[in-house]
């Protein structure tokens, strides 16, 4: 069988778009970050409310529910949409390159870029020095059914420029049995959304930023590939 099609995507040139960064100021560690954040770009057939609208949502409701219930943390939370994902990581390597200066200052960075299924594992990429305050995070997230995976996380891609500059890492594995259902298709919209695992989502978010922001330990630098 043959199949004749006709195509009409076409380049239209370079356009400029924005990262959108938000802090939560720490207390005595104000100089140092705990980055989350997903991209903010999404393909054009859908709503893009899976990838990565969910991801957005989820990152900035982690940052402002920690703000609103236990105030400012240790170490400042960094949260960044970065823009131009999909076609590049042009905003992750804009990032990187603006703050590769102050790379060190950034202490371990998440990202949400996986849909808003039900989380069941958490991965780090960290200096073994801070594997007993990942246990302590990892008994936390315990009871909502999650549970410590391996110490070899890549996390998300808009992370590589700042993983690979030696930035620690965490990724909170999910359920993505339908993720690629809906993935870069006209399907990718809000009513896609499980409350229930959005919810179970949000708090493991919650706990890994705010136990994270709020300890003195440092993660390790300098854990290059």
């Amino acid at each position: 069988m043959s199949l004749k099609l006709t195509l009409t995507s076409h380049f239209d040139g370079q356009y400029t778009s924005q990262n959108v960064i938000g802090d939560m100021l720490g207390t005595d560690q104000k100089d140092q970050y705990i980055v989350i954040g997903c991209h903010l770009d999404s393909w054009d057939l859908g709503t893009g409310a899976i990838d990565d609208a969910s991801g957005c949502g989820l990152t900035m409701a982690a940052a402002k529910l920690i703000r609103d219930h236990l105030g400012p943390l240790k170490k400042t939370i960094r949260v960044v949409l970065w823009a131009n994902e999909e076609y590049g990581l042009s905003g992750a390597t804009a990032y990187h390159e603006a703050h590769k200066h102050e790379m060190n200052r950034h202490i371990l960075g998440g990202e949400s870029d996986f849909g808003a299924g039900r989380i069941y594992g958490l991965g780090t990429r960290v200096g073994e020095h801070a594997l007993p305050v990942i246990q302590q995070i990892s008994s936390m997230l315990e009871p909502l059914g999650i549970e410590y995976q391996n110490n070899t996380s890549s996390s998300g891609a808009d992370l590589i420029p700042m993983r690979k500059a030696g930035m620690a890492v965490f990724s909170l594995k999910q359920d993505g049995t339908k993720y690629f259902d809906y993935h870069h298709t006209a399907n990718d919209t809000l009513d896609k959304i499980d409350r229930d695992e959005l919810a179970q989502n949000l708090a493991a978010w919650i706990v890994v930023t705010a136990m994270a922001a709020n300890t003195e330990q440092d993660f390790g630098f300098s854990l290059t590939d």
